[in-house]
């Protein structure tokens, strides 16, 4: 185990994962949010862990939904079709990751190189029709699938969810393997990356989101990244 604070032993309070770089050293998180916070609380009221603020914001037409994204069991939680929420991470060279937990009938997914309401990348998957999908939206349209393919998701189940976005190659992952790969060049200036659902009513549930510069590519590998409380005071370490 690799430390990167002071070796104290402590009550671990939190753990998620991450990514690591090619030299095997932690990659440093433009954006790392857990959702840990008040049952309740809008997404623009609350504070990830590393970067912010989330704005609320919709791949279509229409304006964002007061109260469609918030908190819940230390979730994100999105409850209104086609709402979502991003985080300005000042690189368009995005590495975005999300755990998702798959619901039955929804369609859910990853956006991407947001650059105002309406235009936008996504990552679509869709637990409804059993596909997931690359997609730009312009103006709130699909100006395009740029990519698709089928995907059976079990109801209830964790996924983890990552897009690397670099130059105008998208490449999309499920649970670490490669799924979709598409060459964008639509809004390719675009620096804010989130969450979104379509088309379904249905509660959309998230956890452990963050974003590394897509320039340096990680390794299709993880770390724990660990939180351990000592005299009351948080200390963070990594290890395998």
């Amino acid at each position: 185990m690799t430390v990167i604070s002071k070796a104290i032993t402590g009550v671990i309070s939190k753990a998620v994962k991450g990514a690591i770089g090619p030299d095997g050293a932690a990659l440093k998180f433009l954006v790392f949010d857990t959702f840990t916070d008040t049952n309740g609380v809008l997404i623009e009221n609350h504070t990830p862990e590393i970067g912010g603020p989330w704005i609320r914001t919709v791949p279509d037409t229409g304006a964002p939904t007061l109260g469609a994204v918030t908190i819940q069991n230390n979730l994100m939680a999105i409850s209104v079709a086609d709402e979502g929420a991003v985080v300005d991470a000042g690189v368009s060279d995005a590495d975005i990751q999300v755990v998702y937990t798959a619901t039955t009938g929804a369609r859910s997914g990853v956006l991407m190189r947001s650059v105002s309401d309406g235009n936008t990348l996504s990552f679509r998957v869709r637990p409804a029709d059993n596909a997931i999908d690359l997609i730009t939206w312009t103006a709130g349209t699909i100006a395009s699938t740029d990519a698709t393919a089928a995907f059976t998701f079990v109801n209830g189940q964790d996924y983890t969810l990552r897009v690397r976005c670099v130059a105008n190659t998208i490449v999309a992952y499920i649970d670490g393997n490669q799924v979709l790969q598409a060459t964008v060049t639509a809004h390719a200036a675009g620096t804010r990356h989130g969450i979104t659902s379509y088309g379904s009513t249905l509660t959309e549930r998230y956890n452990n989101f963050n974003i590394v510069n897509g320039a340096i590519n990680p390794q299709l590998v993880t770390y724990w990244l660990e939180t351990v409380t000592y005299n009351g005071v948080p200390v963070t370490y990594i290890g395998n």
